[in-house]
C-alpha cells in the first residue's frame, strides 16, 4: 500500500507541474497575441483569415480530387469530369490568389509591427523615469531584451507563430471534415476496426515520434537558455551595441585592439559553434525519429483504406480522401504540440520586453505651474531654490553620494562648485534638475517642494551641459535646438556666444545650421572635434533660454584661448541667469563670487576665493595649492 501511495505522490507533482506549464503557455500566448494586436491591429485578423482560406483550399482540393477519382473509376462521361476539373481549378486558383494577396499584406503589416515594436521600446526608454532607467533592474532587462531577440527568437518568431498555430488548427479541422463519415460511424462506415487502427496509430506515433522529438527540443531550448552570458554578451557588445562603429577605428588600430577583440570574440564564437553543432545532431536525430514513423503512418493509411476500397466499403476517391485526412490529422496533433513548445520558448523570450514595457513610472509629478516670472510683464525673474538636509543614494547602491546637504540658490547668482571626483557635485545637479528625487530631505522652489510642480514645466527652467553630454547624428541646428524645428538665426547667435561662430573659417563655422553632424546617416556629415562638440553643447543650453544654466566642466575639451574667451565673456553669456559652474580647474572659478566646496558628499566650505584661500586647514586651500604647484 505504501508503494502505491508513494507512486501516487510522485505522479501528482508531475501532473501539477505539467498543468502549471500548460497554463503558463496559454497565458504567454494571450500576452503575445495582445502584444501583436497592439503593434498592428491587422496582424491577427489577417493571420486567421489566411488560415481559413488555406484550410479551405486544402479541403476543396482533396474533396474535388476524390470526386474526380470516383468519376473516373465509374467511367463517367469525359465532359462531366472536365467540368469538375474546371470548377476545381477555378476554385483553387481563387483561393490561392486570395491567400497570396493576404500573405503580401501580412508581410507589410509584419514590417509595420516590427517598426512599432522598436518605436514602443524606444518611447518607453525616453518616457521612463530616469531613476528607473538607470536602475540595475532596467539595465538587466535591456540586456535581456537584446539577447532574447537573438537567434530568431525575437518579435518575428511571435508573428510567425501567430499564423502557424491557427494554420495547424485549420489543418486539423480540415482533416476532421474529411474523416467525418468514418468518425460518425453511420451506414456502411460503421467499422469498429477503423477506431482500433486509428487509436493504435495515434498512440504509436506519439510514443515513437513526437515525444522523443519534444524531448530533443526541450534539451536544445534548455541549452539555449544557458546562462553563460559572458560568452554571448561579448559578441553582442562588440557587434550589435555600436562598439564596432567607425569612430572606434582609430583606437583599435593605434593600440592594436584587433588581437584583443579577436581573443574576446573567439570563446563566444566557439560557444555558438558548439551549440549549433549539437543542434544539428539533435535536429537530424529528431528528423529521423519524426520522418520514419510519418512515412510508415502514411503508407499504413493508404494500405488500410485500399483494403477497405477493395472490400467495397468506399470507392477509389474515398480511399484517397480518408487516407489523406487520417495522415493530416495525426500530423496536426504532432504539429500542435511542437508549435506550442516553440510558442512557449518564443513567448518566454518576450517576457523581458513585456516586463520592461510594463514598468510603471514612480516619481511623483505634481500639477502646480512653475511661475514664469521672466516671461511675465513686469516680472522680477525671482527664483529661490533651497536644498534642505538632502541625502541621496543611487539605485542599487548602499552608499550615500550626498549626505545632509543644505544650500540656497538665489536668482542671478554665479556659483562655482569644486571638489574631488565623486564628491557629490554632479549628483547635486541631477537632484536639482529632478532627474532623481532625494532619498532624504527635500528641495524647494520658492518655498514649495519641487515634486509638487508640473514635471515638464519644472524641467524647462534648467539648461544643463553635463560633462558626458551627447550630440546626435542630425543637423547642427537640430542639435542646438534639441528639436526638429529651429530658429536658424537664434542657433547662429547661441553658437557665437559659445565661441563656435558660424562665420569663422576653419572652425565648424564654414558649415551651416543645416549641416549634419557625423557620418552615421549622412555620408556628407562632418566629424567635429571634442572642443567643437563642447561648444555646441553650450550653445544648446543657451538656446533653451532657461533661468538656470548649469555647466559641468564646460571647457574641459577647449584649448586655452577658447577657454579664456568663455571665461572673459561668462557674464555676457549667462546674463542675469542663475549660473552653476562645476570645474576641477580652481583657477577658472575665480570669476564667480561664490564658491561651494564639496568633499565626500558634503558641503564643507562656501565663500569667495579670497575668503576660502585664507583658511589653511580648509579643503579649498588644499585643492588650490595642489594645483598651483603645476603652474608656478
Amino acid at each position: 500500500m505504501s508503494n502505491n501511495k508513494d507512486t501516487a505522490n510522485n505522479e501528482n507533482p508531475k501532473k501539477e507541474k505539467l498543468s502549471k506549464r500548460m497554463a503558463a503557455t496559454v497565458r504567454a500566448m494571450v500576452k503575445c497575441y495582445k502584444l501583436a494586436n497592439s503593434l498592428d491591429k491587422w496582424i491577427v485578423p489577417l493571420s486567421w483569415l489566411r488560415c481559413i482560406i488555406n484550410s479551405s483550399y486544402a479541403m476543396v482540393a482533396t474533396l474535388i480530387l476524390s470526386q474526380v477519382l470516383d468519376m473516373l473509376y465509374a467511367h463517367k462521361p469525359f465532359k462531366e469530369i472536365l467540368i469538375q476539373i474546371v470548377i476545381a481549378e477555378c476554385t483553387i486558383l481563387a483561393l490561392n490568389t486570395a491567400s497570396t494577396v493576404i500573405g503580401k499584406y501580412m508581410n507589410i503589416h509584419k514590417e509595420v509591427a516590427t517598426l512599432n515594436y522598436a518605436a514602443r521600446t524606444g518611447e518607453k526608454t525616453l518616457s521612463m523615469d530616469y531613476p528607473l532607467l538607470d536602475s540595475p533592474r532596467s539595465q538587466d532587462l535591456r540586456r535581456r531584451i537584446q539577447e532574447d531577440n537573438l537567434m530568431g527568437f525575437g518579435l518575428k518568431s511571435i508573428l510567425d507563430m501567430i499564423y502557424w498555430l491557427p494554420r495547424t488548427l485549420g489543418n486539423g479541422v480540415t482533416a476532421i471534415v474529411l474523416l467525418w463519415p468514418l468518425l460518425t460511424g453511420t451506414g456502411i462506415f460503421k467499422q469498429w476496426d477503423f477506431y482500433v487502427y486509428f487509436f493504435l496509430s495515434v498512440i504509436s506515433y506519439l510514443l515513437v515520434s513526437m515525444l522523443p522529438s519534444l524531448k530533443l527540443n526541450k534539451i536544445w531550448f534548455k541549452e539555449m537558455e544557458e546562462k553563460s552570458i559572458e560568452k554571448k554578451s561579448i559578441m553582442y557588445y562588440i557587434f550589435e551595441s555600436g562598439q564596432m562603429e567607425y569612430k572606434m577605428g582609430k583606437d583599435i588600430r593605434l593600440f592594436g585592439g584587433q588581437e584583443m577583440l579577436e581573443e574576446e570574440i573567439e570563446p563566444g564564437r566557439k560557444w555558438w559553434f558548439k551549440k549549433f553543432e549539437r543542434y544539428g545532431r539533435l535536429n537530424g536525430t529528431g528528423w529521423i525519429l519524426g520522418s520514419i514513423p510519418e512515412y510508415l503512418l502514411t503508407g499504413g493509411s493508404y494500405f488500410y483504406t485500399a483494403i477497405k476500397c477493395a472490400a467495397g466499403v468506399f470507392g477509389v476517391g474515398g480511399m484517397y480522401r480518408y487516407a489523406k485526412g487520417f495522415t493530416d490529422f495525426i500530423r496536426c496533433i504532432s504539429n500542435i504540440v511542437q508549435q506550442l513548445t516553440y510558442f512557449e520558448v518564443a513567448a518566454k523570450r518576450q517576457e523581458s520586453t513585456l516586463e520592461f514595457l510594463s514598468i510603471p513610472n514612480e516619481m511623483y509629478k505634481g500639477t502646480l505651474p512653475v511661475e514664469k516670472r521672466v516671461h511675465c510683464d513686469g516680472g522680477d525673474n525671482d527664483y529661490l531654490v533651497e536644498f534642505k538636509n538632502v541625502s541621496f543614494q543611487y539605485p542599487g547602491t548602499g552608499e550615500y553620494a550626498l549626505r545632509h546637504f543644505s544650500m540656497k540658490l538665489h536668482i542671478g547668482e554665479k556659483l562655482a562648485m569644486v571638489g574631488m571626483n565623486g564628491s557629490g557635485k554632479t549628483t547635486m545637479i541631477k537632484l536639482l534638475c529632478r532627474l532623481y528625487d532625494p532619498t532624504e530631505g527635500e528641495i524647494t522652489l520658492n518655498g514649495i517642494d519641487i515634486r509638487k510642480y508640473d514635471y515638464e514645466e519644472y524641467m524647462r527652467i534648467f539648461g544643463v551641459v553635463f560633462q558626458d553630454f551627447n550630440l546626435f547624428a542630425v543637423s547642427l541646428g537640430q542639435n542646438v535646438a534639441a528639436n526638429v524645428e529651429y530658429d536658424a538665426s537664434k542657433v547662429e547667435e547661441c553658437c557665437k556666444k559659445s565661441g563656435l561662430g558660424l562665420d569663422k573659417p576653419g572652425d565648424v563655422s564654414h558649415l551651416t545650421s543645416e549641416t549634419c553632424l557625423y557620418k552615421n546617416y549622412d555620408e556628407n556629415g562632418v566629424e567635429i572635434s571634442g572642443g567643437e562638440a563642447q561648444k555646441i553643447a553650450l550653445a544648446r543650453a543657451l538656446y533653451k533660454d532657461a533661468p538656470f544654466i548649469v555647466l559641468d566642466e564646460p571647457t574641459a575639451a577647449l584649448d586655452p584661448i577658447a577657454e579664456y574667451e568663455i571665461y572673459s565673456k561668462f557674464n555676457e553669456i549667462v546674463g542675469d541667469k542663475t549660473a552653476i559652474y562645476i570645474s576641477h580647474r580652481l583657477s577658472s572659478c575665480r570669476f564667480c563670487d561664490d564658491i561651494a566646496v564639496f568633499d565626500k558628499g558634503r558641503l564643507v566650505q562656501r565663500g569667495s576665493h579670497d575668503q576660502l584661500i585664507q583658511n589653511p586647514t580648509g579643503k579649498y586651500y588644499e585643492l588650490w595649492n595642489a594645483q598651483a604647484q603645476y603652474y608656478a
